[in-house]
């Protein structure tokens, strides 16, 4: 029979593994790169929809509590402030005005419930939004102070880069299932 070489083979072996080395080292980086650009782009659209959400909350609390707050109408400003803590990003909201106006409410610590603020209570937020409280487009009756939280904005981006940590490891285990 025909034998080859040794050399032979130990040349054609060497170039099988520098290609398989080169072929996971080319997947691993498209793969990573994929990962990280979709990373971006989910991290883009949170911060566009945490924006949109803070946009919106400011929106419905100028027209909402113009009308309660002068009306004295503690429940339903309370009820409007309650309805606005179902976004989790929302730790507190606080009106303050004239003649001692100080209404508050805030989630517990438990995060599922709600309750009045102390007058002095001072939630730890690391965003903060102030609107004013006109009445009628002309009599301002006080400044609600919402309190926000980009944790779970955090959280979700933290998510989002974990998710490319088993793509990358999948990648590389099938390219070795090949040699």
């Amino acid at each position: 029979g025909l034998s080859r070489p040794k050399g032979i083979i130990k040349v054609m072996n060497s170039i099988k593994s520098k290609l398989r080395l080169w072929l996971m080292i080319g997947v691993t980086v498209v793969v990573a790169i994929t990962g990280l650009m979709t990373y971006q782009q989910n991290r883009s659209q949170d911060e566009e929809d945490y924006q949109a959400q803070r946009a919106s909350l400011q929106a419905r609390l100028a027209l909402a509590l113009p009308h309660g707050v002068w009306q004295m109408d503690d429940a339903y400003t309370r009820l409007t402030l309650d309805a606005e803590l179902g976004w989790s990003s929302v730790l507190a909201i606080r009106i303050t005005g004239d003649a001692g106006l100080n209404i508050g409410r805030v989630r517990n610590s438990d995060t599922s419930s709600l309750r009045d603020m102390a007058p002095a209570e001072k939630p730890v937020g690391d965003d903060t939004l102030t609107i004013p409280i006109i009445y009628q487009n002309r009599e301002k009756l006080g400044v609600a102070t919402i309190y926000l939280s980009r944790s779970q904005l955090a959280h979700r981006q933290t998510m989002h880069l974990l998710e490319i940590l088993p793509d990358l490891r999948q990648s590389q285990d099938r390219l070795s299932d090949l040699g």
